[in-house]
């Protein structure tokens, strides 16, 4: 099997799967009020009195960069099958999915104030750490993409 055949084969079941996940988050975002009462009772967690709203508040403010984020990896896994790899496009998506990973991780720090876990901290450090990952693949897409101009101009 070629290589552009298994790029695109690659493609298309990120794609699929990618595309699942955000058509769950679609659902989970939806039912979120009773995911977390039933989480919290199946759990037996005791929660401060309003730590079930300070959840469902993060919670919801942080799924849409996550939807936003989601959707921006199915486009950049689009292009990439697609044989555009190296296109201004990509560099846009990973300069947006550094800011969604960095809104999500500043949204978890602000949350472990009101929360008493450590996985505010945890997650905060992951999507923090995610953003910065990004933003160099971002920088190391813009450059690969001007030495590829130069290089179409000197042949």
């Amino acid at each position: 099997m070629n290589y552009n055949k298994r790029i695109r084969i690659v493609g298309i079941i990120s794609s699929v799967i990618i595309t699942i996940i955000i058509l769950a988050g679609i659902c989970v975002y939806a039912t979120l009020p009773w995911l977390v009462r039933g989480y919290v009772s199946a759990a037996d967690i005791k929660l401060n009195p309003n730590s079930y709203e300070v959840m469902l508040s993060l919670l919801y403010c942080v799924g849409i960069p996550v939807l936003v984020l989601l959707g921006l990896a199915l486009t950049l896994t689009v292009n990439i099958s697609r044989g555009k790899a190296f296109v201004r496009q990509n560099t846009m998506c990973l300069n947006l999915i550094s800011l969604c990973s960095l809104i999500i991780g500043i949204m978890f720090f602000v949350a472990m104030f009101f929360l008493s876990s450590i996985f505010p901290i945890i997650i905060a450090t992951v999507f923090i750490l995610l953003a910065i990952l990004t933003k160099v693949f971002a920088d190391l897409f813009r450059a690969a993409i001007q030495y590829k101009k130069e290089n179409d101009l000197t042949i």
